[in-house]
């Protein structure tokens, strides 16, 4: 009986969101802080009563979290609902949604206290290697004028910029331009279709934002290459991490290949980065690679990275260049590629067996207007590669003279 629904709205464009997009980071987590009949616990006491989990997140500016290659983080201008609970539930869960969405009243001390948990955040941040590495390597990678949206600010000028965000501010650029005139739901589970298409044009109907949504674009821009070790006293563990922007959309014909390629070196839980680095030299903890294609423009990157010791940080960075060199000149076998391959369909078997994840996978296709046909045309070019193809679309897109190398951590004063 259980189900999951994904609900993602679209708001804001390139000039209604320049300058805002730090008050933009705070809406979705003000969403959840009261509304005009309920205060925070009361909300949160009524999510529990059904039995639900409701996450509520949403894109700020650009330059977030993410992960040590460099992956992840959200465009400004969405607002991504999360929703898991029981069949007979998801009516009321829906009705309860569509109040935190539309009747937030935004509290000053909710959002204070908001405010302080994010300046507590980025605070630590600004001696962890595992946040500063992958901050400058996507500045690097988005080499942008800070009057630009798609600029990545240090951590220091997020800092600034979150002290700035004023609760007006927030509130104006809510009321503004947020609404549900450009929004995708999906839903994967025990459900009743015509009850919940009900529910949700109840919970949504006649809330449109004032403005049209018109999608940030983010066009190929050559990064140069450059090498960047950051000091960060005193901690046990250094990040690494390598990469380069690539002309290449994910619908590309090359896209399978280079796909697998990543997959081969660092994508996969048996690559040839886990392999080397972590298994046969021992020198890192953790070590994989990253490859991001847009499905909008021929604009992505392809980063390596991992964490070691930082004594071991200048040896996992010959490594992991020597093995991208190697798979440039050498290619693959044609059994790395079949065990390759089949680890591939056997990591997606497991995600299209995640409701969760299902449901994120079909708001996505719908927003891109794509159905699953699209997922299987790209099984069969998996399927049909080659070791040729491989190496030819490492030789194209990967070269490591062309790389951001940006290490962190407590390298002291030999290194």
């Amino acid at each position: 009986e259980k189900v999951h629904l994904n609900l993602v709205l679209h708001y804001g464009s390139e000039s209604e969101l320049k300058g805002r997009t730090d008050a933009a980071g705070f809406i979705s987590s003000m969403l959840t802080a009261g509304t005009s009949k309920h205060s925070r616990r009361e909300i949160q006491d009524t999510i529990d009563k059904l039995k639900a989990n409701v996450r509520i997140s949403g894109g700020g500016a650009f330059g977030g979290r993410r992960n040590f290659t460099g992956a992840g983080g959200a465009q400004p201008g969405t607002i991504d609902v999360s929703i898991e609970t029981m069949r007979g539930n998801l009516p009321a869960v829906i009705e309860l949604v569509g109040e935190l969405l539309r009747e937030s009243n935004f509290p000053e001390s909710e959002f204070e206290k908001e405010r302080t948990q994010a300046l507590a955040n980025l605070e630590q941040q600004l001696s962890e290697p595992q946040a500063l590495a992958p901050t400058e390597m996507r500045r690097r990678l988005a080499p942008y004028r800070p009057d630009d949206i798609r600029y990545v600010p240090t951590i220091p000028e997020r800092i600034e910029r979150i002290k700035a965000v004023k609760l007006d501010d927030v509130k104006h650029l809510y009321k503004e331009l947020v609404g549900a005139g450009y929004a995708e739901a999906a839903v994967v589970g025990d459900f009743d279709p015509a009850e919940i298409t009900s529910s949700l044009n109840s919970a949504l109907a006649n809330w449109k934002s004032n403005k049209p949504f018109e999608r940030i674009t983010m066009p190929y821009r050559e990064a140069k290459p450059d090498t960047l070790a950051i000091s960060t006293p005193d901690k046990a563990n250094s990040l690494f991490t390598m990469g380069m922007n690539i002309a290449i959309r994910d619908d590309d014909p090359d896209y399978p290949a280079i796909f697998m390629a990543d997959y081969i070196l660092g994508g996969g839980g048996s690559s040839r980065l886990t392999n080397r680095i972590r298994q046969k030299e021992g020198l890192s903890y953790g070590v994989r690679s990253n490859l991001q294609a847009s499905p909008h423009e021929p604009s992505g990157n392809i980063s390596a990275g991992g964490i070691c010791a930082p004594q071991n940080t200048q040896k996992a960075l010959a490594c992991a260049r020597e093995e991208i060199e190697r798979l440039i000149k050498e290619g693959v076998t044609q059994t790395e590629l079949d065990d390759a391959r089949q680890g591939y369909l056997e990591d997606l078997k497991v995600a299209l067996s995640n409701d969760a994840g299902l449901a994120g996978m079909l708001v996505r296709n719908l927003y891109l207007e794509r159905t699953m046909k699209f997922t299987e045309e790209r099984i069969a070019k998996i399927k049909a590669l080659t070791p040729d193809d491989i190496k030819a679309a490492a030789r194209k897109y990967m070269d490591p003279d062309k790389m951001v190398v940006i290490s962190a951590g407590d390298f002291g004063p030999t290194q």
